[in-house]
């Protein structure tokens, strides 16, 4: 399993060019699709506790007390990566460089398109793909 990589055309053209070395192949390519209005608004209201890194988001799983952990009572912060503007900004290259890997990897019947709005739904269509692997 590969998680962000490929991130571009080239990559996938070595990957591509490196199983076939190995003797390898690629059984499916998972697009988890989800508008970028969504990333922005989950990325940016996540909180991360300085602590032990637990994860909140200011959303939809908020602290019992504001700004400190229910763990371990430490600070909540946003991460630079999290900051509205940076993510505007890694959408950007994502969608100039990572998008046209959809078109790569549909032409060669790999890719599998998740909707990644419900993580529940995701994990289902995910499951589904995986069990007619098996057939």
């Amino acid at each position: 399993i590969f998680d962000g990589f490929p991130r571009n055309i080239e990559q996938a053209n070595s990957l591509e060019k490196l199983n076939k070395e190995l003797n390898k192949y690629i059984d499916y390519v998972f697009y988890f699709e989800i508008p970028f209005s969504e990333i922005i608004q989950r990325l940016s209201n996540r909180r991360v506790c300085k602590k032990c890194s637990t994860n909140y988001n200011l959303s939809f799983n908020l602290p019992k007390k504001d700004n400190t952990c229910d763990l371990c009572g430490g600070e909540l912060y946003q991460r630079e990566d999290d900051k509205e503007e940076t993510i505007k900004n890694r959408l950007k290259v994502f969608a100039e460089q990572t998008i046209p890997l959809k078109k790569y990897y549909k032409e060669k019947k790999l890719l599998k398109v998740i909707d990644a709005n419900l993580s529940e739904d995701a994990f289902l269509a995910i499951q589904k793909v995986l069990r007619g692997m098996h057939k």
